[in-house]
């Protein structure tokens, strides 16, 4: 669409490269700002016409009169007035008015505007320019037939809007097109046929998703039972409270990302039938990023589910472990990073921003600090000051060696650190058996005694349907005092 209805449209303009080969599609001139709403206006009435697509002027009340697609809208504000012999401001309102006209091919030059753009825009006699912005709606129909993949047409709605912003009113006038595109009903000679295969297996993907996942929450609620049958019977016998390490040893983790996952998974796929097979016959476009984000999710936490089948063996689990063992360290960690790194940011956006090109804005500051933590395009921020600012330019590189030397030396190598000393922890036996939670202790007290006596064969006969019944105390003393069954 920008090809189409935008003045001098390059793709240099939609392409990143950095530094950028050229500045941002704007407007610098009073003429060049008629010249641009003339351009835009006329194609919007030729596109059916000059675009290679399938383009049509959108009849919005279906009567099939004449229609007047495009809208113009002046947004400016009320009076201001510069005293040019004692150099001040002499009158100002900033109240703002907007003014609409809908526009056709018949209609005369400046759109029977008063006052016009022109004169809004002039700043003679110690008039200021008032102009804000210059809004031009407009409203297409668009039809799309694939006939390499043989898929039914699909018919769309076009409501776009190019923006002339002067809100800054600093001499630059930036234009971006904006469009919202919506799927609108076809007639019945276009109705979709989906196929009978894709039907099936979306049909199937959502049958084993609403299966494993409710597998998954009964799962999840049977370790929450037998949690708390464990901590009570924990607790009966040594008057202790289990603690919250134990109680993620017992609880499925695995379970709980895939029932999210199976969540997710549904969602996306139910929304992405409705947009296949026309179940829903009129949506926002945008619905096919909420589907691509869900089902990309739900991917992506079903395979890190899949890697905990590999935790069984000891090299296949040694990321697990080794992540289990450090996280605490590491969250703790990373907060104390990321306040000193928010401190860098800010700092960063006040002094340089309005001298380096990368750090214009909170954002793109943000993203360049954190580039250089990996080393990206280092030089470039270096020397991308202006060398005539020779404070900015000294500060620019101070600041630059610290942050490079606190986040890139010191930080970065403090954190692998913790993994180091986790990774090694990992392979010391003796560290690992010492560092046991309560849980694990306990059952290791449990396996330490003998299971030769007559009264602890009954024992574990009676509690061995559990899962750790058979670990209770089973010497006659504590089973004759103890008649608690584990599970029942």
């Amino acid at each position: 669409m920008k090809h189409l209805l935008l003045k001098d449209w390059s793709p240099d303009y939609e392409t990143m490269p950095y530094p950028p080969s050229t500045g941002i599609y704007a407007i610098y001139t009073i003429d060049n700002l008629l010249e641009h709403i003339n351009y835009t206006v006329t194609n919007v009435y030729n596109i059916p016409t000059t675009s290679v697509g399938s383009f049509f002027i959108r009849r919005t009340n279906g009567t099939g009169g004449k229609e007047k697609p495009v809208t113009v809208c002046l947004n400016y504000f009320k009076t201001g007035i510069y005293n040019e012999a004692e150099e001040k401001i002499a009158t100002i309102d900033t109240t703002r008015k907007t003014d609409c006209r809908d526009i056709d091919k018949q209609s005369p030059p400046g759109y029977g505007f008063q006052p016009s753009i022109a004169d809004l825009m002039r700043s003679t006699d110690g008039k200021l320019v008032r102009l804000l912005s210059v809004d031009i709606e407009f409203k297409l129909s668009s039809i799309h037939l694939n006939a390499e993949t043989g898929k039914a047409v699909q018919c769309f709605g076009i409501h776009g809007t190019v923006f002339f912003d002067n809100r800054k009113i600093d001499g630059q006038i930036t234009v971006k097109l904006k469009t919202n595109v919506e799927e609108v009903k076809c007639n019945s000679d276009s109705a979709r046929n989906a196929k009978t295969q894709d039907i099936v297996i979306s049909a199937l993907a959502l049958l084993f998703c609403l299966l494993h996942g409710l597998f998954c929450l009964q799962g999840w609620i049977t370790s929450a039972i037998l949690f708390k049958k464990t901590r009570d019977y924990y607790n009966d016998l040594t008057g202790k409270r289990l603690s919250t390490r134990a109680c993620w040893e017992i609880f499925k983790l695995n379970d709980l990302i895939l029932f999210f996952s199976h969540c997710v998974t549904i969602v996306g796929s139910v929304i992405k039938i409705s947009i296949d097979h026309g179940l829903q016959t009129n949506y926002i476009i945008s619905m096919y990023d909420a589907t691509g984000i869900l089902l990309g999710i739900g991917c992506l936490f079903t395979w890190i589910s899949v890697l905990h089948y590999l935790a069984y063996d000891h090299v296949f689990g040694l990321l697990f472990s080794v992540m289990e063992r450090s996280a605490f360290v590491v969250i703790k960690y990373l907060t104390c990073v990321s306040i000193l790194f928010g401190g860098f940011v800010l700092c960063a956006w006040a002094v340089l921003g309005p001298y380096h090109i990368k750090f214009a804005s909170f954002t793109s500051t943000f993203q360049s600090l954190l580039a250089l933590v990996n080393g990206d395009e280092v030089y470039v921020t270096f020397t991308a000051v202006d060398s005539d600012k020779e404070i900015i330019c000294f500060f620019n590189g101070f600041f630059l060696v610290a942050f490079l030397a606190l986040f890139t030396l010191i930080t970065l190598n403090i954190f692998i650190a913790i993994f180091n000393t986790a990774y090694e922890h990992q392979h010391d036996n003796e560290y690992k058996k010492e560092h046991r939670s309560d849980l694990l202790k306990f059952l290791g007290r449990m396996e330490s005694k003998t299971f030769d006596t007559p009264t602890c064969a009954s024992c574990v006969r009676s509690s061995c349907p559990s899962l750790l019944g058979c670990t209770s105390f089973c010497d006659e003393d504590r089973y004759n005092r103890k008649s608690y069954q584990f599970n029942t």
